[in-house]
């Protein structure tokens, strides 16, 4: 009787050590998506209870999402699927390295991350649905901006950044971090040699 009594009193005190965690997987591509995934399985894996939020983009097997975690997803209408996939936004096109083909990239990049914003935003049933698990942390990748949103609109107040991708000048006062321009890169500098930087 006694061990019986030890057992649930030490399965409580795990359960009371762990969090309710929200991942906002960004709609970005595959590797974007299995970086966070990954992050939702092992904060799954180490006893908390995780749930990851994917605005799907294309038909991938749940597992590509999250292994370990739950999963939500949020299907996109087709046409903006459409609109979001690699053959359409000529991305491995031979001339996606000028400048030019950049800032339109970027333009239209940033355009499509607002229109599933905008929607997800908008869909009051999954707003309410995700307000009502009360998540302690909500996590999102720094280019999937829509997480912030998602976070504020369902009461989430405790925010981790993660970036899978190096962080940049640009990125320093958002962390909070030292610019140190002899060891940041700068998307602008792509030629600059240490001596020049400093």
């Amino acid at each position: 009787m006694q061990i019986k009594l030890l057992l649930m009193l030490l399965s409580s005190l795990h359960v009371a050590d762990s969090y309710k965690i929200l991942v906002y997987s960004a709609p970005l591509s595959f590797s974007h998506m299995q970086f966070v995934g990954r992050i939702a399985d092992i904060l799954q894996e180490a006893g908390h209870d995780v749930t990851v939020f994917h605005p799907r983009r294309e038909m991938l097997p749940e597992s590509a999402i999250s292994t370990a975690a739950k999963h939500a997803i949020f299907e996109l209408p087709d046409e903006l699927k459409d609109k979001m996939s690699t053959k359409n936004m000529d991305f491995w096109d031979k001339n996606t390295g000028t400048v030019s083909f950049q800032l339109k990239f970027v333009e239209a990049f940033t355009q499509l991350q607002v229109e599933v914003c905008d929607l997800v935003l908008s869909e009051n049933r999954t707003m309410d649905e995700l307000r009502n698990e009360h998540f302690d942390v909500g996590i999102t990748e720094f280019i999937g901006a829509c997480g912030f949103g998602l976070f504020d609109r369902i009461g989430v107040n405790h925010i981790i950044v993660a970036s899978a991708v190096g962080v940049s000048g640009t990125m320093n006062n958002f962390f909070d971090m030292p610019n140190l321009p002899s060891i940041t890169p700068y998307f602008i500098d792509f030629f600059v040699n240490f001596v020049k930087r400093c």
